[in-house]
This record gives structure tokens, sequence and C-alpha cells, in this order.
């Protein structure tokens, strides 16, 4: 019973929780990787945990992310603004798929670690919803 338990937790596709956060998992290079959901990114599974942080290269790319500018002319004809921080931050990419076949970019790092290149973008966005100035309150006037 035990063995067929651990089977069906290792073949599911979201894992049981570490760290608080839910696994999401994508076939990367034919190797089936679980990214760890930490707020609105996803960082893969080789990253380090140690005193309370996370020590790679993904991680601090993810840092990193919210200072790096795009322009606009970068974003046109659809490119992907995930994709265009991974290279920025010295990544490349590769391409994920999870259990269904539905695909993710993924940013890896020249340590080996990786961040979804959603990730990058999420994260710079919401640094910068985060830091806009509250918007004034609507009003109504009265006759």
């Amino acid at each position: 019973m035990g063995i067929l338990l651990a089977l069906l937790v290792a073949l599911s596709p979201v894992p049981h929780a570490r760290a608080g956060g839910r696994h999401n998992c994508f076939t990367v290079h034919e190797k089936r990787r679980c990214f760890l959901e930490l707020g609105s990114a996803l960082l893969g599974p080789d990253c380090p945990y140690a005193k309370g942080a996370y020590n790679c290269a993904a991680a601090r790319a993810l840092a990193a992310a919210i200072k790096v500018p795009l322009a606009d002319a970068e974003l046109e004809g659809g490119r992907n603004p995930g994709a265009l921080l991974c290279k920025k931050l010295a990544g490349s990419l590769e391409v994920g798929a999870d259990w269904a076949g539905n695909q993710e970019a993924i940013c890896v790092f020249g340590d080996g670690t990786m961040v979804t290149a959603t990730s990058l973008w999420l994260q710079r966005e919401e640094a910068a919803a985060a830091a806009a100035p509250p918007s004034a309150p609507v009003t109504k006037k009265h006759k």
C-alpha cells in the first residue's frame, strides 16, 4: 500500500507542497521538473534554500527583473516580455510542457537553475503596480 501511494504521488501532475507552496511540473530537456510556486513566481527545483532565502541565479534574476527596462518598441509584434527579460538577465530560453501538453517558456541560467519567463514579467509588473501612487477616489457630485 505504501509503495502504491508513493508511486501515485510521484506520478501526480501536482505533487505535495514544500515550504508552503504548490508545485507546477514541466518537462524540460526530456526531464520532468516541478517548479515551486512562490507568490506569482515559479522557481525551478535546483535552487538551494538556506537561512530563509533561495540562493541561485534564477532567484537573483527574479529580484533583478523589476529594474530591467523594456521599451515599447521591444514589445512590438507580440514579443513575449518574459522572454525579453530572460535574455536581458543572461538567461537562455527553453520550452517546457506540463502534463496536459501546455507549453511554458522556461528561463535557464548559467548555474542550471530555472524560472518561468512569465514569472520574470509578473515580478516586474507587480513591483511597478506597488510603486505606483494610489489612484484618487472617484466621487460623485450631488445636485
